[in-house]
């Protein structure tokens, strides 16, 4: 007899009648834009029966092992907050993760805390990233669907904390101020490379240049000046000896 149910796997274009028994594993609010408080829509991610032994396999704890303190970047004229730190399984292998906005305040009462206690976190739905310059592997929150869960009282949670206990790790997590890559490195003479030289090294890194503007390339307009209010970057209009934006 034709199964009652078909798996996700089944689905076509060309197979229209069929039924779905599926699981609801995450439901959230899809806000207009970063920060309001307007819901655009709800989402939810569902699996079926296929994926249910699947997904109880690929669980996976991690403990912090590092956290840095939250900065702000301004990114498309618009002020972002996030903060990095670093995750570490049973085995030592370590990954950085990046929060960006409304899930900086999920872990930033974390950052200097007093507790001597592992903090233990599980990340769903989150994004794979590689590093341009280093080509370092890294996880980063994805809008509204990442979820994080930290230090809960679920089986899951304890088990992993008891196999830290039992394994003698006992490592605090570290708490780092967090500065631009090239405030962390003080220039000497040693240091210091040119154009060609990197070019022959062709590895990826942070080098010192002492250079001289020779030109600035304008030809196919590379940057202009742009409407400084919230969540404007419409380019100015000029008139008058004065810029105007035809956005307001």
């Amino acid at each position: 007899m034709y199964p009652m149910y078909v798996l996700g796997s089944d689905i076509s274009p060309f197979n229209v009648t069929s039924a779905m028994k599926v699981r609801v594993i995450r439901a959230y609010n899809v806000s207009e834009r970063t920060g309001s408080n307007a819901i655009r829509c709800k989402e939810i991610v569902f699996h079926d029966s296929e994926v249910i032994t699947d997904a109880r396999k690929s669980i996976c704890n991690w403990k912090v092992a590092e956290i840095y303190s939250p900065q702000e970047k301004m990114i498309s004229g618009r002020t972002t907050r996030l903060i990095d730190f670093i995750i570490e399984d049973l085995s030592g292998n370590q990954i950085r993760c990046t929060l960006w906005d409304d899930h900086v305040g999920k872990i930033e009462p974390f950052f200097n805390a007093s507790s001597h206690e592992p903090m233990v976190v599980i990340l769903q739905f989150c994004r794979i990233r590689r590093d341009a310059t280093n080509g370092e592997v890294r996880l980063c929150s994805s809008y509204d669907v990442t979820q994080v869960l930290i230090n809960q009282q679920s089986k899951e949670f304890l088990e992993f904390r008891e196999s830290l206990i039992l394994r003698g790790v006992q490592t605090p997590m570290r708490s780092i101020e967090s500065f631009p890559m090239m405030e962390q490195t003080q220039c000497n003479a040693q240091d210091m490379k040119t154009i060609s030289e990197i070019y022959q090294t062709r590895e990826y890194g942070d080098y010192w240049v002492a250079a001289r503007i020779v030109a600035i390339e304008d030809s196919v307009n590379w940057y202009y000046s742009s409407c400084r209010a919230s969540s404007c970057n419409k380019k100015l209009e000029s008139t008058g000896g004065l810029y105007y934006c035809t956005k307001v």
